[in-house]
This record gives structure tokens, sequence and C-alpha cells, in this order.
């Protein structure tokens, strides 16, 4: 009896048809999981204050949606043997976590003088658990695969940098995340206003794109940043315009719910319209380089789309624990979700798919969790041992 197998071998793969068919069935059983787990929300969700719009536990349940969305996608793409309508949902999921992590930042701090401690506890809380899953996964490589890696990437790895070699190509996310993290906190620092500093953000971000799309050193290493560079900058910019933006979406969704709601269901289909965004692509531009530009600013469509999703949230009253669950954890599911489902497959490769989907889930919630709770304590045992050497 196998133990597991790996879909990187070709003759591992799922058939298409078997796929479509379960994702039916997963569909159905993951509604009724959120349907039942949906609570009415605590009295005091909902504050007074300006801060009241795209509420934490808004961009929590829409973390929780991102991360089945990143499962499924990634399945899709390296797990199917055929190309499939869901093979680009690690993007959207994506897309999902930066929105939520440059609103809850912008809302946090506004760009303004950031706290000493803000890239300090940034950095602790995606060092710790990036670091354990470093060593877990090569580890894992080298001892069921039996496969061996340059030390020099295992210990640029242990420092967040992370490329597409290695044993664990998704945390690429890792590395660019403290890059904007990085870019948010000296941009902090300058004596400007804030709008000076959002324009300063979205233009940095905007010019490493077109730097890493024109040299090719850098293309070879980060070129999966490009078609995310401009979400954060533009979720920080939506946290910092929230009230105007709050004001004309909730004028917009009392005059005219439908409207509202084909604006919404407009802006997810242009993201997602795959034919539109090749002929942009496609154009005879004079300079080769406008392609990438236009493309770039692809996802502002879903960031749209996600302004609205999460004005209903705030205002649904409601809460599903599962979706709340999965977001709280979805960061730890991210780092261990890759290699257990592709490389060593456990779980996924069992009949029938649709259960064991359910049971690859369940898994790797446990498991991040876990990592969750070793992770802060190892950053409460270090900001300890710290603290007494400096006393």
């Amino acid at each position: 009896m196998k133990l597991f197998v790996s879909h990187l071998d070709s003759a591992n793969q799922f058939f298409i048809a078997e796929w479509n068919e379960t994702l039916v069935v997963l569909s159905l059983i993951l509604l009724f999981i959120v349907f039942v787990s949906t609570k009415k929300s605590p009295p005091n969700r909902h504050p007074q204050d300006n801060q009241g719009f795209i509420l934490r536990e808004s961009t929590v349940a829409l973390k929780g949606i991102a991360i089945l969305f990143l499962f499924i996608g990634h399945f899709s793409i390296k797990c199917v043997d055929k190309p499939c309508m869901f093979e680009f949902a690690g993007m959207w999921a994506v897309v999902v976590f930066l929105f939520c992590s440059g609103i809850g930042i912008s809302k946090t701090y506004g760009l303004n003088l950031a706290k000493p401690g803000f890239l300090h506890r940034r950095l602790l809380k995606l060092f710790a658990p990036t670091l354990f899953v470093v060593i877990l996964f090569y580890s894992l490589d080298f001892l069921l695969l039996g496969k061996t890696y340059a030390l020099q990437g295992f210990l640029l790895n242990c420092l967040g940098l992370f490329s597409f070699a290695g044993p664990n190509p998704a945390l690429w996310f890792v590395t660019f995340i403290m890059y904007q993290y990085l870019l948010f906190f000296l941009l902090s620092k300058l004596n400007a206003s804030v709008k000076t500093k959002v324009i300063w953000l979205c233009s940095i971000s905007v010019c490493t794109a077109v730097s890493i799309t024109i040299i090719p050193l850098l293309r070879s290493h980060f070129e999966m940043w490009c078609q995310y560079s401009i979400v954060f900058p533009a979720s920080v910019t939506v946290g910092y315009f929230r009230i105007p933006i709050k004001k004309w979406v909730s004028k917009l969704f009392h005059l005219s719910p439908v409207l509202f709601l084909l604006l919404v269901v407009a802006s997810l289909v242009i993201f997602y319209f795959d034919p539109f965004w090749d002929t942009v692509r496609n154009f005879p531009y004079p300079y080769s380089v406008l392609d990438k530009l236009l493309t770039l600013f692809r996802p502002l469509y879903l960031i749209a789309a996600l302004i609205g999703i999460a004005y209903c949230l705030d205002n649904f009253n409601r809460e599903s624990r599962f979706l709340s669950f999965l977001g709280k954890y979805s960061f730890e599911m991210y780092l261990l979700h890759m290699p257990l489902m592709v490389s060593y497959d456990f779980i996924l490769f069992r009949k029938p798919l649709y259960a064991f989907f359910l049971v690859f889930i369940a898994s790797i919630l446990v498991l991040g969790y876990g990592l969750n709770r070793i992770s802060e304590a190892t950053n409460q045992l270090f900001a300890k041992i710290v603290g007494g050497l400096l006393s």
C-alpha cells in the first residue's frame, strides 16, 4: 500500500473529468459547511468610529475564502493533467491576502510615522513560521524524495529570501511581502503628507515591476512579483481613503443594489476574462514593456470587487466560524500546503477525491494551528531572552 505519491511525476496527475466532478461536489459541501457555521455577529462588531469599513472580521472571512481558492487553484495547476477554469485561483487568493494586509496596516498606521516595533513585529510574525517550514520541507525532500539542494539556497531561505528553486516554491510570497512592509516602513519616515507617501508607495512598486521586467537577472528570480506589485500599495490607498470610499459605496448601494451588484460582478468578470487580457498583451505597442505595465493593473478590478464584497460582509451581521477559523490561520496554511499537496501527497491520491480533499483541508488547518502556536511561543521566548539581555 502506497504511503504517498508525488504529483511531480506526470503519471500521478488526476484526470480533468474526475477533478471537474469533484469540484461540483466539493463546492456544495463547502457551501453547506459555511452555511451551518454562520452565526449572528457579536453586538460590538461594528464600531462607531471611521474604522468601521472593511472590518477585521470581514478581512478574516475573505482570507478564509482565499485559502480555499488557493488550494483549489494550486491543485488544478499542479495535480491535474489538463487546464481548467480554476487554475488561476491561486492568483485570486494572493490578491485577497495582499488586499487584506494592505487594508489592515493602513487602518492601523495610516502611513504616519510607524512605531519602531512595527517592522520588528511584522518580520517576526513572518520569520518564525517560515523558518520552521523551510527546515521541515528541506528535510522531507531529502528523506522522502532523495533531493538535495545547495547550502547557499538553504541559508538564504532561512533568512526569508526565496525565488522558485527549493522544496516550496510558494514561499516567494514571503520575500515579496517583506519587501512591501519594508517600503511601507521607510516611507512612513518621510517628512511628507500621507497622500505624498501613498503616491511614492505606488510609484516605487510600479518601478519595481518595470525593473524586474527589463532586467533578466531580476526577472529570473522575482518575475512572480510583477503581477502583484500594485496590489499592496493600492490596498493601502483604499485603507487611507476609506471614509470617502465608504460614503460612495454606501450611496451607490442604497441608490440601486442591482447596479451595485452588477458593478461587482462586472469587475470580477473583467479581472477573470483572459481573452481580454490576451488582447491587451498582444497589442502592437511601440515599447514591449507597455504590455506588462498594462496587465500590471489587472488586479485593480479584483480590488474594486473586494471593496464591494467587504461592504456587504460588514453589513451582513453574520459570521461564518468556519471561514473565520480558516482566515485566522491562513498564512500558516499557505506556508504548509504546496509540498504536502504536490511533492508528497499523503491524502489526496485516495478515493473518493472530494472526501479526501476535505480531509486535506482539515489536516492543513490543524497543522497550521500547530505551527501558529509554536511560532508564537518561539517569538515570546525570543522576546523574553532579548529583554533579559537588555535589562
